[in-house]
């Protein structure tokens, strides 16, 4: 081999060999930094697959019924639609009872998206759940249930009943067991009358009272029971309920039985505009409306003798185009065919018949004081006044002035302005026709040991009843 070939030789292996090491320290130093670049990758992906999966819509469950709702609002049956399903050969319906033994049970097979569950219970709650059937090969698979939480038409609440109308409006309802609450709406002049939620309760509850009221102002209440599964609440039909604040019971009831008729008198309720009297022949009788008063007393015509009537006295108010009741008070009295008096009342209270001209005055139901008296002159200018009163007065060794006249009493007792109760020293006699010609200014002229024991049991407030 010449000298050339020998040159050339080793000339290329040299670069080969220079070649080698600069590849090995290549690779050595790619080789150095691999830990480091796997880590920063691995992150990065991680990441990606994170924003990937948040942004990504999900996908839908291979079947998924969608838009499964209830379109029925009755008692004893639910019918449910839903979207037509691709590929869909049919659809299975379970129920469940919530109300009753809480388990899952299918009900219904159908090939159409729809179905109609029937002889289900009232007011109960039901989750449904609605899975569609797909045909894949020889193979039909039941796909994953969309469910759905519903219930049967909630019931409406019972009759609502007067409870309270006075400084508290309260009224009460019958209940099947079944709701969960209830939501009480209320409208008042504050508001224009428009009804608005104004509490919800709970369903052990039956009655409602509210304390937020003004004295002879209009209340409207609407009860509406519901059904609640989840977060969906399923409201019943409501009921409604008119009253107005101190038009409560009448105070002082009495009944007082005379020559076959019954006079009932009762203290005014300041709301009243008037008052419903119903009578019920017999303690199990029915009551029937027999008359309306703008007066406190009210007299029967002619009953049966021996027999026991019960009386009802019901104010009511007048608001524009509505007529709003109030509570009502009752008492009952057997008729007398004679003049003597008969009291069912058990209270405390002054009896003045102007035509019998007598007084009796009665304490927790006893007759304490039988009396004739002399009562104003009958001659249209000086009568005494009938009507329901109380005591508003009581002195002693006091003068009565009046235009003519000057008289000392030694009790007075006054009952309507100018108008009361009292001894008269200048009288002889009492009852009789006296006071046909020579009765009193319009007071109530009494005998004096009479009028004391009266005086010494009574007190302002006590009521009197004229007539």
């Amino acid at each position: 081999m010449n000298k050339s070939r020998i040159a050339l030789i080793a000339l290329i292996s040299a670069v080969v060999i220079v070649a080698g090491v600069s590849v090995f320290g290549i690779i050595a130093s790619e080789a150095a930094n691999s830990s480091t670049t796997q880590t920063a990758v691995s992150e990065k992906s991680m990441a990606a697959a994170v924003r990937n999966q948040i942004e990504k819509p999900l996908t839908p469950a291979k079947g998924e019924v969608k838009n499964l709702q209830k379109t029925s609002d009755e008692s004893d049956r639910i019918v449910l639609t839903w979207d037509q399903v691709p590929d869909a050969v049919s659809y299975n319906v379970y129920l469940c009872d919530k109300d009753g033994d809480n388990t899952y049970k299918k009900v219904a097979e159908v090939t159409e998206p729809t179905a109609e569950l029937a002889g289900l219970v009232g007011s109960n709650v039901y989750w449904v759940k609605v899975a569609a059937c797909i045909s894949e090969g020889i193979q039909t698979i039941e796909c994953p249930a969309t469910q759905l939480k519903t219930a049967t038409k909630v019931a409406s609440i019972g009759e609502l009943e007067y409870e309270h109308s006075g400084e508290v409006l309260g009224f009460s309802w019958k209940t099947d067991n079944k709701y969960d609450g209830y939501d009480i709406y209320r409208g008042s002049k504050d508001n224009g009358y428009q009804l608005s939620l104004y509490e919800t309760i709970d369903g052990d509850v039956t009655e409602y009272n509210d304390e937020e009221v003004e004295n002879g102002d209009l209340y409207t209440y609407q009860v509406r029971p519901f059904r609640q599964t989840g977060n969906e609440k399923f409201s019943g039909e409501s009921a409604t309920i008119d009253l107005v604040s101190g038009l409560s019971s009448p105070s002082g009831l009495v009944a007082k039985s005379a020559n076959n008729r019954v006079v009932v008198y009762w203290q005014d309720r300041s709301a009243a505009d008037g008052y419903d009297i119903y009578m019920a022949k017999g303690k199990h009788g029915e009551y029937q409306l027999v008359g309306n008063t703008s007066d406190t007393n009210y007299a029967s015509d002619k009953l049966e003798t021996g027999e026991t009537y019960y009386f009802r006295v019901q104010p009511f108010a007048k608001f524009d185009d509505k007529t709003v009741l109030g509570t009502w008070s009752t008492c009952d009295v057997t008729i007398n065919s004679t003049g003597s008096s008969s009291v069912s009342s058990t209270g405390t209270f002054i009896e003045i018949s102007i035509e019998q001209q007598h007084m009796w005055f009665y304490e927790n139901g006893n007759l304490i004081v039988d009396t004739a008296v002399v009562t104003g002159n009958d001659d249209g200018d000086c009568n005494t006044p009938t009507g329901s009163y109380a005591i508003q007065s009581r002195e002693e060794q006091t003068t009565l002035v009046g235009e003519d006249y000057e008289s000392y009493v030694d009790y007075w007792l006054g009952f309507n302005g100018g108008i009361g109760i009292h001894d008269a020293s200048w009288r002889d006699d009492f009852g009789g026709d006296i006071y046909q010609g020579n009765g009193s200014h319009g007071c109530v002229n009494t005998p004096f040991d009479k009028v004391q024991i009266i005086f010494e049991h009574v007190e302002v407030g006590t009521p009197v009843y004229v007539y």
